[in-house]
């Protein structure tokens, strides 16, 4: 389209105020009135313009020569009268046209935040085209414009923040998940190995990976211990000892460095078969160690290592494994390092259970209460921040302001509901102090609002029972709530509660999966455990599961009955 146009002149339009004016008058309603009227479309702060049905201008005010000046390419044909409107606005076609031929089709058109792109330039626009009539026929368009690229980019800008706090708010969701697994298993008071054995499994489950190694750096002595590790058989021989001066051979020097160092390792190798090769053919390596690393590198495409620290020294490493190369972003490896902190943790409070004084590990566990509530506050600080944001969204699109108010809303209750438990997990008073009716709420509320599966719970509390029977039913249930999130795959539980002094019934039923006892390999559910916490104080457990029919968990416990097996005694 050319870029200059000869239509045939819009009547009336294109011809000047002031020469439309044949009154004598100066009174409103006459030639006043016209001369007002000049004034207003002049100096109106909204742009304004008149094309022909040939898309030329015809006539523009000053806000619109304004806007040209700002946006227009200096490629494009200078704005003046008859200039056609895309040899103006180049490349505005696919988006301007069809809403021109609706408006010469008849229609006036409302749009708001039009986005445009001319000559690389990037421009909103809130738009209004209406047809102008003559004779009852349509001879050309009223375009009023007014600018709303700023407006766009702070809207843009507040949609930024809030993904970045939610993706925010979502890290700090795994590093409490995570922490409150760790926390369950100090409590269960594990062996040292056994803790450490389903930490590391924890960890790569965390992680995304398929393996994981926990290292102790004796550096006293000058070895490194295999203390732990998952999904690394036939690679690493458990509880093996390597000299730390004689690393190299074993590819693992440069990862003790690192931890030494405080700082994090990752690696991709070479696709396959090229990092098998590199291992076999390379001079250095004794023959009896090939063996190993060549294993490694069959199995896995990449490696991830974090430091662990305990009281401000290193203790050793966490070296994770991938079957596929990995982008080792930034928020993997902080989770990672946070992971890593919290395993520390754990290793240093197993370690106080076996070596301090009852008196020192209520200490410890308080601090650790202190400094979760903490993080915790600094979530929900957070959390109002992105509330600050939300009734801008709003304001643009209702729909997507409700939706990102109830992932809000979630996000804020489950942080609280993560708190409440966790705090009566690591103070044990707090178990002594609230009844049992409430400790079971409490494993309702987190539940729900950290999973969304809707809980019916029914409890007939007449009286609490013994504070050994609260923390057993306590427990129980926050592990039956862990194996419902992780693997039920349900829509609904139902929790029932009977509760007199001497006899207890707790009742948790979910309508998921289910699984096969009879199969084995429900460790990871922590059966065995339920049933020894039941059974040391005399309670009973009854499980009951089938594939596809959901899971039953029952749990009796009668004072009258311990009463009689201890006179009989």
């Amino acid at each position: 389209m050319a870029s200059r146009c000869c239509p045939n002149p819009i009547p009336e339009y294109n011809t000047p105020m002031a020469e439309r004016n044949t009154g004598e008058t100066t009174s409103l309603g006459s030639t006043a009135d016209l001369d007002l009227g000049e004034i207003i479309f002049s100096r109106m702060p909204m742009g304004i313009a008149i094309l022909d049905r040939e898309y030329c201008i015809q006539r523009y005010n000053p806000t619109w020569a304004e806007f040209s000046s700002r946006y227009a390419p200096p490629s494009s044909a200078p704005l003046e009268p008859g200039v056609n409107y895309f040899a103006h606005v180049p490349g505005s076609e696919p988006v301007v046209l069809p809403l021109y031929e609706r408006a010469l089709a008849g229609e006036t058109i409302h749009i708001t935040g039009m986005k445009l792109e001319a000559g690389g330039i990037t421009s909103y626009w809130d738009v209004v085209l209406s047809p102008l009539i003559h004779d009852d026929e349509i001879i050309g368009i009223l375009n009023v414009s007014v600018d709303a690229t700023q407006r766009m980019h702070v809207q843009q800008n507040l949609e930024q923040r809030v993904i970045e706090r939610t993706k925010e708010l979502e890290h700090k969701r795994k590093i409490a998940e995570s922490l409150r697994d760790i926390i369950g298993m100090i409590n269960t008071k594990l062996p040292i190995d056994l803790f450490l054995e389903r930490a590391v499994e924890l960890a790569a489950k965390q992680l995304g990976a398929a393996g994981c190694i926990l290292h102790h750096f004796d550096l006293a002595n000058g070895f490194i211990h295999h203390q732990a590790s998952y999904g690394m058989e036939g690679i690493y021989i458990m509880g093996e000892k390597r000299s730390i001066s004689n690393l190299e051979p074993y590819g693992a020097h440069l990862y003790v460095q690192a931890c030494l160092e405080g700082k994090p390792t990752y690696t991709n190798f070479p696709p396959l078969p090229q990092r098998v090769d590199l291992v076999q053919k390379d001079p250095v390596i004794p023959e009896e160690i090939k063996k190993g690393r060549v294993a490694l590198r069959e199995k896995f495409a990449g490696s991830f290592s974090v430091p662990l620290f305990i009281q401000g020294e290193v203790y050793g490493g966490l070296a994770f494994y991938y079957l596929e190369p990995q982008e080792f972003s930034e928020e993997q490896i902080d989770i990672g390092m946070s992971f890593a902190e919290q395993v520390s943790v754990a290793i240093q409070n197993a370690q106080l259970m076996d070596k301090l004084e009852s008196a020192a590990i209520i200490v410890e566990r308080n601090r650790l209460a202190r400094d979760l509530h903490d993080a915790v506050t600094q979530t929900l600080f957070s959390s109002s921040l992105i509330a600050d944001v939300l009734p801008k969204i709003w304001e643009r699109d209702p729909e997507e302001g409700k939706r990102r108010l109830e992932e809000l809303r979630l996000l804020t209750r489950g942080a609280l509901s993560e708190m409440r438990t966790l705090l009566v997990e690591l103070r044990p008073t707090a178990l002594a102090d609230t009844n049992l009716k409430d400790l079971i709420q409490h494993q309702v509320n987190a539940f729900y609002a950290r999973t969304g599966v809707s809980v019916i719970f029914n409890p007939q509390f007449q009286q609490d029972p013994p504070p050994k029977v609260k923390e057993m039913c306590y427990r129980i249930t926050q592990e039956a709530f862990n194996n419902i999130a992780k693997h039920a795959n349900a829509a609904e539980v139902h929790v029932t509660l009977f509760c007199l002094a001497d006899d207890v019934s707790l009742e948790i039923v979910d309508d998921g999966i289910g699984f096969n006892p009879d199969l084995g390999g429900t460790e990871g559910l922590g059966l065995g455990i339920m049933k020894e916490r039941a059974e040391n104080i005399g309670g009973r457990i009854e499980i009951n599961s089938q594939v596809g029919k959901g899971t039953s968990l029952h749990i009796t416990w009668s004072g009258k009955n311990n009463e009689e097996q201890t006179n009989e005694r």
